[in-house]
């Protein structure tokens, strides 16, 4: 009986794991915000691809993207990669959790930020 509790306590263990470590590894690997390494990102290499990505919790945290106009976001953020009404759009390369890509999408109201969403599919 100890056998088959021991067997499947590994099992659980073993599949626990395997669903966290994908998020705990995206966490471990957040890098501080720096606005010239985020522009410069733009032109990916293999190097790079997934520096965006791992910048985005401490921009989203330390930068405060609401209420910025337009021209701040330029600044902070440098080209986007695409515009479609009043949203604007981040290609933030690959998340690190499975073969998703990230996106940053800001939506702008009188020309200053309204809301800012995060995906990743």
């Amino acid at each position: 009986m100890k056998i088959i509790v021991g067997i499947f306590s590994s099992i659980i263990i073993g599949l626990m794991l395997l669903v966290i470590m994908p998020y705990l590894n995206d966490y471990l690997q957040s890098t501080k915000f720096d606005s010239e390494k985020w522009i410069l990102s733009q032109k990916e290499t293999e190097s790079n691809e997934q520096l965006r990505w791992s910048m985005r919790r401490d921009l989203l945290k330390n930068y405060h993207l609401k209420e910025k106009s337009k021209e701040e976001i330029f600044k902070l953020l440098g080209k986007l990669t695409n515009e479609f009404g009043n949203k604007i759009y981040y290609n933030l390369g690959p998340a690190t959790i499975g073969i998703n890509m990230g996106t940053l999408e800001i939506e702008f109201q009188n020309n200053k930020v309204k809301i800012y969403r995060i995906f990743s599919g």
